[in-house]
């Protein structure tokens, strides 16, 4: 019975890896599908590095509403032209310090 019992809490743990791996400080998109601001969330739909399927990464910002505008702006002037150029351009966003980076890829 007491094997029994450690077998199903490994089994518990392994299952919810998974689930805690999706909590991310930051994401590199080689795509961008979809970007939206919306009151203190800057979301932003696509192809992440690594990755074969869409992800949604959501970064909330802190209380101070001025600076989140002109990060939102700012964000969603890089993502939007990472859309418009898909695979010329890496977007990085970071919830732990509230950035944005575009990058272009090299040839």
């Amino acid at each position: 019975m007491r094997h029994l019992a450690a077998a199903l809490a490994i089994a518990l743990a392994v299952v919810a890896i998974p689930a805690a791996a999706q909590t991310y400080s930051s994401k590199v998109f080689v795509t961008v599908d979809a970007v939206q601001v919306r009151g203190y969330t800057v979301s932003v739909t696509g192809i992440a590095q690594g990755e074969a399927t869409p992800t949604t990464y959501l970064v909330y910002f802190a209380s101070d509403a001025s600076a989140n505008m002109v990060f939102a702006q700012n964000c969603q002037q890089q993502a939007l032209l990472a859309m418009s150029k898909p695979g010329q351009y890496l977007l990085e966003l970071s919830a732990s310090n509230y950035s944005c980076k575009l990058s272009r890829v090299s040839p």
